[in-house]
Order: structure tokens, then sequence, then C-alpha cells
């Protein structure tokens, strides 16, 4: 913003897993990361065995959040949450999006992880959709 006088945007998105107290939730990309890269298969495979660890019965909530900052040239920010609220399942389904989308289940769907839909179907359900469409109520007043 300072150096170039316009509005900036940034992003970031995590999964939430109530029966780990909202965990990996800003850790969601650290609990992939190898020697390698990040290993996602990795991740969800201890978010599942620390779930089933805990005393927690199925179904197992979750969520994904994404928050949204910009920041304006005159100094104030704005801060913009989306949610799409699941559950978890295992074992993982689905060769689609990235991340933990195989183990994931939206409560806005038919039973199908965001990881065996199409990236059309799984972006209208996802956080990033419900952020952005939040942001556009801050630019247009229009929640549609």
């Amino acid at each position: 913003v300072a150096a170039s006088g316009l509005p900036a945007l940034a992003d970031d998105s995590g999964i939430e897993i109530d029966a780990l107290d909202g965990a990996p939730g800003v850790y969601t990309a650290d609990w992939a990361e190898t020697e390698n890269g990040r290993d996602f298969m990795q991740a969800m495979t201890r978010a599942w065995n620390e779930v089933q660890a805990s005393d927690a019965r199925p179904p197992y909530p979750a969520r994904f959040n994404a928050c949204l900052c910009i920041a304006w040239p005159d100094g104030h920010h704005e801060m913009i949450l989306g949610v799409a609220p699941g559950t978890l399942s295992w074992p993982p389904r689905g060769e689609h999006g990235f991340g933990y989308d195989p183990m994931f289940v939206p409560d806005a769907g038919d039973g199908r992880t965001f990881g065996e839909m199409p990236h059309a179907e799984k972006e209208a359900l996802s956080h990033r959709t419900d952020a952005f469409n939040r942001l556009k109520t801050v630019f247009t007043g229009d929640p549609t």
C-alpha cells in the first residue's frame, strides 16, 4: 500500500477441526511440511490420527476458513471471513483439489468430499467463494 498508493489484498485459509480444538488452523500448511516439500497425505493422516486419539465421536465437525484483508491507502483495513462448514471423512477420497480436500465433506454438498468434486462444484461451496462474496458487499452493499 505504501509503495504503490493502491489498495492491497491478502488472503490465508486453513482447516479447523473441532476434535482438535481448532487445529491445525493457522498451521494447516505447516502440518504438511517435510524436507522434500509439502505432503498433504501426511498432514491428513496426522489430523485423522489425532482425531482418533481424542475423545471425540463421529461425526467429526470441521470447517475451512478463509480470511481476506484489504488494506487501503488511507491506513484503514478490513478483514473478511469466509467459512465452509463440514465434517471429516476417512479414508481420503478424490483426486481433485488440494490439501485436505479429500477428507472434507462440506455440509452444503451431497456427501462427496471436496476432493471428489470438480473445481466448479467445489468453488461454489468453498470458504474462499464465501469470503469473496462477502468482500463484494464491502464494495457494492449487495449481498448477492
